[in-house]
């Protein structure tokens, strides 16, 4: 979000049409998701099983981190600046 907030404000127009094509991308991959999960059920793989909770907590805690550092990004921004910082000459904050 701060990506395209930043080439909003530096480039006006490629950055409606970055803001466009995430919007069309999102839309056609809610589309697949749509018919892959929520379609009708193929036969032909009705005989195997589901995916057990082992093999679905990696999962869970790469969805759980993705939503963490998107609802607080400042997190992840002040650990990454504070890693740059020495490399730029500077002090951090």
């Amino acid at each position: 979000m701060t990506v395209l907030i930043s080439a909003l404000k530096v480039y006006p127009v490629l950055g409606a049409l970055a803001i466009g094509a995430l919007v069309l991308s999102a839309l056609y991959m809610l589309r697949v998701v749509q018919k892959t999960f929520y379609g009708p059920r193929n036969e032909r793989y009705a005989h195997l099983p589901d995916v057990s909770f082992c093999l679905s907590l990696p999962r869970m805690i790469l969805v759980a981190a993705m939503v963490l550092f998107g609802l607080f990004p400042r997190l992840m921004l002040d650990l990454i600046q504070t890693a740059v910082m020495p490399f730029m000459g500077g002090l951090p904050r």
